[in-house]
Order: structure tokens, then C-alpha cells, then sequence
């Protein structure tokens, strides 16, 4: 051995020894040196297999020491292959470019094979970049759109009742509203007519602005209040401005869960929650994050299961609680609104009450808090108020609250109060206010859940003075609301319990209990058992035993006993039926009653894709009554007028203009086919979504000319969209072309159809194959600097490619 290759092992040994003392047990430790490379190193160009896989590209990589044993990696090619040391360290640099020496680093070895040029590295998965994956991949959100048009939706009845006397009535709830891209305005009003009386009253009216893009919503007229959790909702008219999540359907709003781990080798994972499959991902080697998994509403289970290209597998499982209550960390979700309360709604077309200005306010804080705020303003009073809704662990989820509302002097309604005048007769009067009032609310809530057990406790304590402006003004709340369940799923049934204590000022107690069993028998059907209780008071209790037997599909037999006490009076009654539910498309369905008290009850349903009707009779308590039915819409779009069943959803008119009898699909499900004007109404959209609408290419003419056989509609709520099928019936045949002297126009001439751009060759004996004919034609020959023009009438016939005839064409300059 000469004392030059001595010398240079002397050298790589000591730079061996150097690296291992820097590094110490882990690669990644060393410090980031850069060595010149001592003279033995050579380049080597290699394939590269990570874990028994071929890399996707070979290498350059420096190869030394005894033997050529040590070899070191590009910089940037471990940075390809996602080492986790690429970025940490450098050992040597060799024309201008950083190299890591392999050896020494914990949980990694190689082998080199001398016949293929082949470094093999294993390496263990800790030593891999670490990737997040976003389980569900990003799609585009269609943008919703909507055409102009009108529906008027209707409930129609007709009744009569006989009791001795004859009672007749009639009447209808309606709603007619006006859609169109800047939103829907819907007007909702019901009549009655009877014998003696007349009644028309205006329920609603209301003007909607949907904004998808920033999850919103504008509401100007008769709606709903929302209020925070420590309030009930009430209507009123005015202005509203709320998060409308509903606007994109796939949007998430709570908090989605993460799961961590590793993989030495390209895997798939699958996702199991409560042992149901859920999602399938591929992942790379090296650790992982799987970020928004799906969310267990209650006590539940997540499994990961990685499986490698070897088919190795491995199972991670992690146990947790989630709420669907809770917002995601960030997001906010809240509602503006200012009106009047309303008041008789249903009796009264416009009663309306005191002014308000309210908000509510809830933010997600991180996976387990949501807070939330709330203020109500009118005229003398207010009401304020804070919550917090939590997950704690595997422990359950918590609500707690707090209220508190002042009502000045000049805002205090007060009820009469009788007096007696010195003639002895009495009157009333309002007794003056003494002091203004406040109060507060208090409410606790604690829920436990999982798939077969669940818990709970709500609690409700209100002082005399409080008032919700929204919640009733001036209705007092019971002091006290507690409410207790319990609910478990055994091998011998399932059992639920449930406690009830109200306390009012000036009333008694109210105390209630309740329990139900029920088992299932598979194919022999379900039996169930409720029970229910007062614990004070005068006595109020009773227990029914009920079995439901399935016979197909849709239809159904059940068999129910009630056994009842109330203030000392006992009732018991048997009641046997059968019904068969209306299919989803058209269809008919029915529902028989009878009890062992000469009761009985017959109900027929009929719909088809016009509407749904009703026919029932009935006996109860000596009365027989008998009412007719019919719902539906009426709906003017795309200047077609369409009648359907309600327009509940969104709706779109597909048309296929000028072509009838084509058959129209939603979502690869037939729904019907085109009238004589090539239009259908296809209502049941799902709002925000996209339906894929397609027609038949069976059904076109075979010259038809089609740009496309599918579209999307994607629709606001109770709107609709026309939908317009580019599609032209395109005539053609074979003519003939002769000059003056009656030769055939020679091969190589040229014309054109109606003035077009396209040119047609004219081919041997003057004959020509002619397409994207109309009813009448003007075609233009060329030929050798000469032309002429030809009026062709085109007459429809069976045959496919008809011969047209032959045409004398005069060619002059």
C-alpha cells in the first residue's frame, strides 16, 4: 500500500471520526461544516433505490474511502427525496456543490451493488420530511345563478263535518313570490271560507339576498329573530343580516379533527370513524398529518389504517369527543337585526308591536371553545348577555350562559287593577311605577354522548325581573327549568329515561318522568313500550305498547294499546292500521285506522309530476268529516308556464327548442321528456349545488347538430334557471351539378351553402354531397374564375341521405 492511498484512508478515517464525534448518536445534530473533499473522493453516477423502491431519477453521488465504501449524497437530491438531514448539514463540498456523507446517521443504512450501480438506502420513516394532507381535496364551488320568473305555490281544501249540524269550509294557504339574480321576494297569505265567515290574512312577506361568496344572507320583511342560546326565536318584520353557512353545501362549520403518522414507504390510508369507512388517502413516505378528518358528534373512535406497497400495515387509533355545536378556531357566525315584533301572527295581517335592535355573535376560539354574545336594545329596556359552549376531553360537552336585562319605569306594561268608587261601582286603573326592573338568567348544560349511550342535564334559572325583548317582552319565564335523560342501547333493547321540573311564581310545581323501551326483531318487526308520569299534582299518567311490522318497502302494519289516568278518569283504547307511503315519483298511498272505540280513519295520496292530492274520512267522537286536498305550484319561466308540485327547493325549465319527446335525465335519473315546444319543468334542485341535467342523443334527429348533451344548474333557493340545449337539425343529400350544355360541373369545382365559409368539392359527374341545409338554400358554384347561384328548396324525407336532384348552373365571370 502506498503511502498516498495510506495517507488518504488515514484522511477519510479521520473524517469519519471528526463527522461521529460532531454528530453523535443522530446525523441531524451535526453542525453545518463545510470540508474541501479529500483527494480519493470520485463522482459517480447511480440509480437509487429508498426502501426497496426505485428513486424516480439516478444521482450523482461521491464515492470514497477503502473501497469506495462511502458515499455521499447531493444536497440537493436528498432534499428530492425528502430527507429531513438535507437541510441541516453539510459534510464536504466537491465542485462547488454541497455533499452529506451517509454513514453514521441513526436509522440509516445502504448497500451498494457494483454489477447494476445500484445504492440501496433504507431509511427509517422518523427521517423523512413531515407532510400535511388536507383530507378532503379543495373542489371548485359552482357559482349559483338564477333566471327571472314567478311561481305561486298552493294548499288547497275542501271540507265537511257532520255532527247533527253540517259544517262546511274551503280555503287555501298560498305563497306567490318573484325570483330573479338579485334575489327572491315571496309573499305568503292564507283564506278560508265557511258558512257564516270569510277570512283572509296576510302571514308573510319577505325579500332575501343570498351572497354564497361571503356565506350571508340579507332578509328585509317578516321573518324569524335568531337569537343566542339563552333566548328563543320570535318573528318580526324589518332587516336581518346573518351568516347563511346553507349557501355552499359542502361547507364545514365545526371543528374537524387531525391525525399524526409515519410510513416508510408510499402508503393508503384508510379512515374509519366508529369503525365505518369514511376516506380513502395516499400518502408519501416519512411522517404524516391528516387534517380535516371527519368529526364524531359525541364519544367516538378514529382509526387510521396505513397500508404500504408491500401490503404491510399498521393501525393508529385515537379516542375523542367532538361537537358539532362548535365552531372552527376563527370562524364567526352571527345575526344583525332591527323591526318590529310581531304579534296574532295568523290571525292578524299586520299586528305589530314595540321596536327592537338585536345581535347575536359566536366565534370558534380554538377545537374545544366557542364563545358567544349577545345584546337586545329597545325603547327603556335592554338585555344582554355572554355564553361559552366546550368539549373537556372524553368528559362531554358544556354549555354555560349568562343574561342580564334592565326595563326602565316608562317601559313597564302594567295590568289593570280593579277599584271601587263610592257609588260601589268598580273600574280599573294602571298602578303607577314604583322602581324600574332588572333580573337575570343563568343556564347550564351539560350533554354525553356516543353510539349507544348518551347523558345530559339542562338547567335554567331565571329571576322575576328578567325579559327577553326578543323572547316575549313582557312574558316571565318559570323560575326554574330542569331537564335530565338518559338513553342506552343493550342487547335486550333500548331504554331511555327523561326527568322534567318546572317552576313558576304563583303556580305549582310541575314535575314529569318519562321511560321508553324499544327492540327490534328484524324482519318480525319493532315493539316498543312509553311510559309517562306527573309526580305532582293531580295525578296524570300513562303507558302505551305499540308494535310496527314492516311488509316491503313501503308499506307497513302497526298495532298500539293506550292506557291513560287523568284527574281520576280512566281510559284505555286499541287502534290497528296500515299504511303504504307515496313513492317518490308518481304513485299512490294510503293510511287505515280503526279503534276499539268505532273510530276510524281512511286516507288516500296521488301524485304525479303535476301536484299531490288527498282524499280522507274519518269518524272520531261521534263526527264524521271528510276532506279533499290538492298542493302544487304554478311556475312562469323561460315564457313557459309550468305546473309541478311545490316549489319548495329550486327548480330549473330545460329546453331543447323545437325538438318534443326527448328524454331529459337529472343526475342520470330520467325525469320526464320534452312538450311540443321541447321544454320540461324539472323542479326538486337541490339549491346551491350542481345538477348535472342531460338529454337523450337517441331521441335527436340523426342530421342533429349538438354542441353538448350535458349541462349543470346550479340554483339559488326557491329560484329557478332555464337551461337551453344548443341543438340544430341539420338537413343534407346528394345533388348533381350540370352546366348550360347539360355536362357535369368538372371534379375540383367548389361551392358554398348559404353563404358560409365552408367550401364543398364538387366530385365526379358533378355530384356533391351537401350538409347544414335549411328549409330553403342559396348555393353558389365556382369554378375557373366563374360562378353562379342556385335557389335549392330542401323537402324532408324518410331517408337519411336523400338524392336532392340535378341543377343546371349558368357559369359567368
Amino acid at each position: 500500500m502506498g503511502p498516498s492511498r495510506l495517507s488518504h484512508r488515514v484522511l477519510a478515517a479521520a473524517l469519519v471520526l471528526a463527522t461521529a464525534v460532531l454528530t453523535g448518536p443522530s446525523f441531524a445534530q451535526l453542525a453545518s461544516t463545510s470540508i474541501a473533499a479529500p483527494a480519493d473522493v470520485y463522482p459517480s453516477f447511480v440509480a437509487i433505490r429508498i426502501n426497496d423502491q426505485p428513486a424516480a431519477e439516478s444521482a450523482l453521488v461521491l464515492r470514497g474511502g477503502a473501497g469506495g465504501k462511502l458515499f455521499y449524497l447531493g444536497k440537493r437530491d436528498a432534499a428530492t427525496f425528502r430527507f429531513v438531514f438535507a437541510a441541516t448539514q453539510t459534510t464536504l463540498q466537491f465542485e462547488e456543490q454541497p455533499y452529506l456523507l451517509l454513514q453514521g446517521i441513526e436509522g440509516l443504512s445502504q448497500k451498494f451493488d457494483e454489477i447494476t450501480q445500484t445504492l440501496s438506502i433504507t431509511a427509517t420513516a422518523d427521517l423523512f420530511l413531515s407532510e400535511t394532507v388536507a383530507l378532503a381535496s379543495a373542489q371548485r364551488r359552482p357559482i349559483p345563478t338564477a333566471s327571472l320568473g314567478s311561481f305561486l305555490s298552493y294548499d288547497l281544501y275542501a271540507q265537511r263535518s257532520e255532527a247533527g249540524s253540517r259544517y262546511v269550509s274551503h280555503g287555501g294557504q298560498f305563497e306567490w313570490g318573484v325570483f330573479s339574480p338579485g334575489g327572491v321576494l315571496t309573499n305568503t297569505f292564507f283564506a278560508n271560507r265557511t258558512e257564516t265567515t270569510r277570512q283572509f290574512t296576510r302571514l308573510d312577506t319577505l325579500f332575501t339576498i343570498d351572497m354564497p361568496n361571503s356565506l350571508t344572507s340579507w332578509r328585509v320583511g317578516d321573518t324569524v329573530a335568531q337569537t343566542a342560546g339563552w333566548g328563543s326565536p320570535s318573528l318580526f318584520a324589518g332587516v336581518q343580516y346573518t351568516t347563511n353557512f346553507s349557501t355552499q353545501p359542502g361547507f364545514i362549520s365545526y371543528p374537524l379533527n387531525s391525525l399524526s403518522g409515519q410510513a416508510a414507504l408510499p402508503s393508503v390510508v384508510d379512515v374509519y370513524v366508529n369503525n365505518v369507512l369514511t376516506a380513502t388517502q395516499n400518502v408519501r413516505q416519512g411522517p404524516f398529518t391528516l387534517n380535516d378528518l371527519p368529526n364524531i358528534n359525541g364519544r367516538g373512535e378514529l382509526r387510521l389504517i396505513v397500508r404500504d406497497l408491500l401490503g404491510r400495515e399498521q393501525a393508529i387509533v385515537q379516542s375523542l369527543y367532538g361537537s358539532t355545536l362548535l365552531l372552527k378556531p376563527g370562524l364567526d357566525d352571527f345575526a344583525f337585526q332591527a323591526g318590529t315584533l310581531r304579534e296574532n301572527y295568523g290571525i292578524g295581517s299586520n299586528n305589530y308591536g314595540r321596536g327592537f335592535a338585536s345581535g347575536v355573535w359566536r366565534r370558534g376560539i380554538n377545537q374545544a371553545l366557542t364563545l358567544e354574545s349577545a345584546l337586545e336594545l329597545a325603547r327603556g329596556q335592554h338585555a344582554a348577555g355572554v355564553g361559552a359552549t366546550f368539549v373537556a376531553g372524553n368528559l362531554g360537552e358544556f354549555s354555560a350562559s349568562f343574561a342580564h336585562s334592565f326595563q326602565s319605569v316608562e317601559s313597564i306594561q302594567f295590568a289593570p287593577v280593579p277599584l271601587t268608587l263610592a257609588t260601589g261601582s268598580t273600574t280599573s286603573a294602571t298602578a303607577p311605577a314604583s322602581q324600574s326592573r332588572s333580573g337575570r338568567l343563568e343556564l347550564l348544560r351539560w350533554d354525553w354522548r356516543s353510539n349507544q349511550t348518551s347523558f345530559g342535564a339542562h338547567l335554567r334559572i331565571t329571576s322575576p325581573g328578567f325579559r327577553s325583548i326578543v323572547s316575549g317582552g313582557d312574558v316571565q319565564r318559570p323560575r326554574r327549568e330542569l331537564n335530565t335523560f338518559a338513553s342506552m342501547g343493550t342487547n335486550i333493547g333500548a331504554f331511555a329515561v327523561g326527568y322534567t321540573s318546572v317552576q313558576r311564581d304563583g303556580v305549582d310545581d310541575t314535575e314529569l318522568a318519562q321511560l321508553s323501551w324499544s327492540k327490534g326483531m328484524g324482519r318480525w318487526g319493532q315493539v316498543s313500550l312509553n311510559a309517562f308520569t306527573a309526580l305532582r299534582g293531580p295525578t296524570n299518567r300513562s303507558i302505551a305498547l305499540g308494535y310496527f311490522l314492516p311488509l316491503d318497502f313501503t308499506s307497513s302494519a302497526g298495532l298500539s294499546s293506550t292506557s291513560s289516568k287523568s284527574s281520576g278518569r280512566r281510559q284505555t283504547s286499541t287502534s290497528a292500521s296500515l299504511q303504504r307511503n307515496a313513492p317518490p315519483g308518481d304513485g299512490v298511498g294510503y293510511r287505515l285506522q280503526l279503534t276499539d272505540r268505532r273510530d276510524a280513519i281512511a286516507q288516500l295520496t296521488a301524485q304525479n309530476s303535476v301536484g299531490v292530492y288527498g282524499l280522507d274520512v274519518s269518524r272520531l267522537g261521534g263526527i264524521t268529516t271528510s276532506r279533499a286536498s290538492a298542493s302544487g305550484s304554478l311556475v312562469y319561466l323561460g315564457e313557459e308556464l309550468a305546473a309541478g308540485r311545490r316549489a319548495d327547493s329550486a327548480f330549473a325549465l330545460v329546453s331543447v327548442p323545437g325538438f318534443a319527446d326527448v328524454r331529459v335525465m337529472l343526475n342520470n335519473q330520467e325525469v320526464g321528456r320534452t312538450n311540443e315546444r321541447g321544454n320540461l319543468f324539472v323542479p326538486r334542485l337541490r339549491a346551491y349545488e350542481a345538477n348535472q341535467i342531460s338529454i337523450e342523443q337517441q331521441d335527436l334527429p340523426i342530421g342533429a347538430e349538438i354542441v353538448t348533451l350535458k349541462l349543470d344548474a346550479t340554483p339559488f333557493l326557491r329560484s329557478g334557471l332555464v337551461l337551453r340545449f344548443s341543438v340544430r337539425e341539420s338537413f343534407s343529400g346528394v345533388a348533381n351539378f350540370f352546366d348550360e350544355a347539360e355536362r357535369p360541373i368538372p371534379a375540383g369545382a367548389t361551392l358554398s351553402i348559404n353563404g358560409g365559409r365552408e367550401v364543398v368539392p364538387i366530385a365526379e359527374r358533378g355530384e356533391a354531397f351537401l350538409t347544414g341545409l335549411n328549409a330553403s338554400n342559396l348555393i353558389r358554384v365556382s369554378f375557373d374564375g366563374k360562378s353562379c347561384n342556385i335557389e335549392l328548396a330542401y323537402i324532408r324525407t324518410d331517408d337519411p341521405q336523400p338524392f336532392l336532384g340535378n341543377f343546371k348552373c349558368k357559369l359567368e365571370k
